[in-house]
């Protein structure tokens, strides 16, 4: 994305909250298709989640990676115990 794409982005966001209660459903539309057509995977209204889901992936994953070998470590306690 680039920085042109992203000022215009972030212009639309500011002019809905600065007209909330003019911001009508043709105007809504046609800021819509235009957010579409400079960012179609909506990675600037994104941001902010995109940002921490590395995090939370690893954080899960690290999470998964000890349960899995907890839960080998029963099995083969129990394995030897029997």
């Amino acid at each position: 994305m680039t920085i042109v794409s992203q000022r215009i982005i972030t212009a639309i966001n500011t002019q809905h909250v600065a007209l909330s209660g003019q911001w009508d459903q043709a105007l809504g539309y046609a800021s819509g298709e235009l957010k579409r057509r400079v960012d179609p995977f909506r990675t600037v209204d994104l941001k902010g989640y995109l940002s921490v889901a590395p995090v939370v992936g690893g954080v899960v994953y690290l999470g998964a990676l000890a349960v899995q070998q907890v839960g080998l470590l029963v099995v083969v306690n129990w394995i030897i115990s029997r």
